[in-house]
């Protein structure tokens, strides 16, 4: 059976075993014959179904569709549309998101260049983690308090001021 094919059962049953209900990482997942391969299962999404190690050498080759005990609790079609429907709207709404970020990064930098002369700019990546924690309006207020001191270093002193206003938004919180 081709990985991509047992990743797939795997992720389609949320990585639970659908026999016992039990999860990663607590066992070791395998995929499932329905219909096992010694009675012409074939390796197909609708003839596999995620089960733990345990519960796969339980069965053996035995058919449990007919069981009323095994819940198969695989998504139905319908489902899985709605579920790819929702990744593929998620994933757009990341992308614009990151566009988003991406603008005010680039207005943070222009807002740095109408400050300072130097030519070194804050770090993206820390930028990037100062609009998680204090957003735009402090970074802009963090430069403009920086761009006032008339510091030697601007860099140094507005990743003091941004840190502070972090620290400070945490202890709001807590």
């Amino acid at each position: 059976m081709k990985n991509s094919i047992r990743f797939k059962v795997f992720e389609r049953d949320r990585f639970t075993c659908q026999y016992c209900g039990k999860r990663v990482p607590d066992i070791i997942l395998e995929a499932d014959h329905l219909l096992p391969k010694s009675q012409g299962g074939k390796d197909t999404l609708d003839n596999l179904v995620t089960s733990c190690f345990e519960c796969n050498r339980g069965k053996a080759a035995r058919i449990l569709i007919n069981n009323p005990n095994i819940e198969y609790n695989a998504p139905s079609e319908a489902e899985r549309k709605e579920r790819r429907e929702q990744l593929s709207s998620y994933i757009a709404w990341l992308k614009e998101e990151q566009e988003n970020i991406n603008q005010q990064i680039r207005y943070i930098y222009k807002v740095w260049a109408d400050n300072f002369s130097n030519p070194i700019y804050p770090n993206e990546n820390s930028v990037r983690l100062f609009l998680k924690s204090i957003g735009l309006a402090n970074i802009l207020e963090a430069i403009s308090i920086t761009a006032s001191k008339n510091v030697l270093s601007a860099l140094p002193y507005f990743y003091g001021v941004c840190h502070k206003m972090r620290r400070d938004s945490q202890e709001g919180i807590e």
